[in-house]
């Protein structure tokens, strides 16, 4: 038998073998070798693999803003925060609030002393497949004092004993 194509520059043949060469469409015609008469053709359309996206980066915490923002990546319409394990649909915005993560989120800040981020881009399109999630980003909140007393006039608290911690503290007088 032979094979041939009709586009080479789209499906080529060798060696009776076919091979894709650029998108586009084709038509194969294989034909017996002792009787012409004897033939069959298929239409190929050859397609290039989407592309992935890059995943977004930066991830990082704004105190003045209390929010978490991150890089966009090129070619991304839409942002996807996991905030540790729930994915929170960003749409074409790059930040989100700590306000708008509580809220989602089950009062996350109320309960967790440890919030791990971590952000991809998905696609809605076939020309892209989703990112891979960032490296995640961990948000640390440090629970309150405890125990805050005065004592022959001197302000006083329970502090915190984790081992290789440092806190500094902050106090405001209404």
């Amino acid at each position: 038998f032979t094979i041939s194509s009709s586009n080479s520059n789209v499906v080529s043949v060798a060696n009776n073998k076919i091979k894709a060469q650029s998108e586009g469409t084709a038509t194969i015609k294989v034909v017996a070798k002792d009787n012409s008469l004897l033939e069959d053709m298929i239409t190929v359309s050859v397609k290039s693999s989407p592309s992935k996206l890059q995943p977004p980066t930066g991830l990082q915490y704004s105190v003045s803003t209390q929010t978490i923002s991150f890089s966009m990546s090129n070619n991304a319409s839409a942002y996807v925060l996991s905030v540790n394990g729930v994915e929170i649909n960003l749409g074409n915005s790059n930040s989100i609030s700590l306000d708008r993560i509580n809220e989602v989120v089950s009062n996350a800040f109320d309960t967790l002393l440890t919030i791990k981020v971590k952000a991809k881009a998905p696609t809605y399109t076939k020309a892209f497949v989703d990112s891979d999630f960032s490296s995640e980003f961990e948000l640390f909140q440090v629970s309150p004092v405890k125990n805050v007393r005065v004592e022959n006039g001197i302000l006083n608290f329970d502090e915190k004993s984790t081992p290789g911690e440092t806190y500094s503290y902050d106090i405001f007088l209404d």
